[in-house]
């Protein structure tokens, strides 16, 4: 009987925390009317992607177009005495030029820069798999600050 009490308690505890997530889209006081891939490559596209999904343009005093480009970088850090990698730095580049109600002239131009340090394996199969995971987190957060950018202006 204590146990179900206590887990009664427990559970009404956690539910009536008040947790928002941050990037709540009914919080924004903006929306992006458009984004524009400057490089049409896989990174690019996935940022506005994120972008897309997390901001829509309905209602909203404010709506901005962007521009984007990116690029994606894999290097080795670290080799062993023969020769083979040890460990790799993936680094993401994004540059945002953000415009106002469709101006000729940004208002501003946001560099976004995420590295991410990792090791390599012995399973190519695991290390290809680590490294989309690793290029996703690179994105998200890369769309966040973007957002976060966006909410301050």
């Amino acid at each position: 009987m204590k146990k179900l009490l206590f887990c009664l308690c427990l559970f009404g505890l956690l539910n009536c925390s008040g947790y928002e997530p941050i990037f709540a889209t009914k919080n924004l006081t903006f929306g992006i009317e458009e984004i524009i891939n400057i490089n049409n490559d896989d990174i690019t596209k996935k940022i506005s992607k994120n972008l897309r999904k997390n901001i829509s343009s309905k209602n909203n005093k404010k709506n901005y177009t962007l521009e984007i480009s990116a690029n994606k970088k894999n290097e080795i850090t670290s080799k062993d005495t023969n020769g083979n990698a040890l460990t790799f730095e993936m680094s993401v580049n994004a540059e945002v030029k953000i415009y106002y109600n469709n101006d000729d002239n940004p208002i501003e131009t946001l560099k976004v820069n995420n590295n991410f340090s990792y090791n390599n394996q012995e399973s190519k199969f695991d290390l290809s798999e680590y490294k989309k995971t690793i290029e996703e987190n690179i994105i998200k957060k890369i769309s966040q600050n973007i957002i976060v950018k966006l909410q301050l202006l």
